[in-house]
């Protein structure tokens, strides 16, 4: 046994939430190659070239990896479709190349049986704008990592869901390296048995007035475990960056396990940093309240559970993609009946 998405801070070994083990066999067995679709990329550049080194990877595989560029040369209204769907194991690389003044839209969906790897680098030319929707679901283990390069007045927002009904690891890495770059990361995920989460966020801030958001949102029944390590660094010369984090599980039943260490490193002055995380469950008299209404009492709990994650179900830009995921929503709270 191994662990793997350890947080850079050493004090989070103290809280047990570094302890994430996994068969080595398992994680170093032959990958199948898989096959990434494209739709809708208006003429954009699709290569095969994709020899990017990530610097927070979760493991190496030993496997050959088949990665793709996505270079993204004029903006676009409508969104760009990535899917992967593998029944056997499967590992995949891309890579998104943001043009300057840029605006697009980007929807990746993965759905893998068994266990699938998959490493996202994002890189952000000045005044380009990117908003992407990662969606992973399917039987099987989940392991993504995502790493994000933001140039001047750049901004890249993430919305991920996670639906897995396995075991989901994410390790995310953003850079904002120039002056007025923004990265936003919006995570909903649902857990019910006795599935897990892990989630590694590790946001620095180099550029002055650089802007950084993280909210992390889902709900957790049966058996369910969730680990959320959030960290946003200041450095030195991030004067007058913003910095905030936010994360709240919504805790169904008693057997859950909910681990979060948000934490606020700073390096400059004349910054603004906030955190903060909590956990709960619905609350009595607010079903109460619905159900004397003429609601029963299953519909009650979706209709508290959506309001509260409203925050980000609502930038799920796609109409289609908003009414499944809402669909997995209200699934996941009848798997607790």
């Amino acid at each position: 046994m191994i662990s793997i998405n350890e947080s850079s801070v050493l004090t989070s070994n103290n809280f047990g939430l570094n302890s994430f083990l996994i068969d080595e066999k398992e994680l170093f067995s032959p990958f199948k190659k898989s096959i990434i679709n494209f739709e809708n990329c208006d003429n954009q550049e699709i290569t095969n070239d994709a020899n990017f080194l990530l610097t927070h990877n979760l493991f190496t595989a030993n496997t050959k990896q088949n990665g793709k560029t996505l270079h993204i040369t004029k903006s676009q209204t409508k969104p760009i479709f990535v899917s992967l769907n593998e029944k056997e194991k499967a590992f995949f690389k891309l890579k998104v190349e943001c043009d300057e003044n840029v605006q697009a839209k980007l929807i990746l969906r993965t759905n893998c049986d068994s266990l699938v790897k998959s490493e996202l680098f994002f890189e952000m030319q000045k005044g380009s704008n990117l908003d992407v929707i990662v969606f992973c679901e399917g039987e099987g283990k989940n392991f993504c990592n995502i790493e994000t390069k933001q140039a001047e007045k750049a901004q890249i927002s993430f919305v991920v869901l996670d639906f897995c009904e396995s075991i989901s690891l994410y390790n995310i890495f953003s850079q904002n390296t120039k002056p007025k770059a923004s990265f936003n990361l919006n995570m909903l995920y649902a857990k019910t048995m006795a599935q897990k989460i892990d989630i590694n966020v590790l946001a620095e801030n180099y550029g002055k007035e650089s802007i950084t958001k993280i909210n992390v949102l889902g709900l957790l029944d049966g058996l369910a475990e969730k680990s959320f390590k959030g960290i946003i660094d200041f450095k030195r010369g991030a004067k007058k960056s913003v910095g905030e984090e936010k994360e709240f599980s919504l805790l169904l039943s008693q057997g859950t396990k909910s681990k979060s260490l948000p934490v606020l490193m700073c390096g400059e002055e004349d910054v603004t940093g906030s955190h903060a995380t909590s956990s709960g469950k619905l609350m009595d008299d607010s079903i109460f309240y619905i159900t004397t209404r003429g609601i029963d009492l299953g519909t009650a709990k979706k209709l508290l559970v959506k309001a509260k994650f409203n925050v980000v179900l609502n930038k799920i830009f796609d109409k289609n993609l908003f009414e499944e995921v809402s669909k997995k929503i209200d699934r996941s709270i009848d798997c607790g009946k």
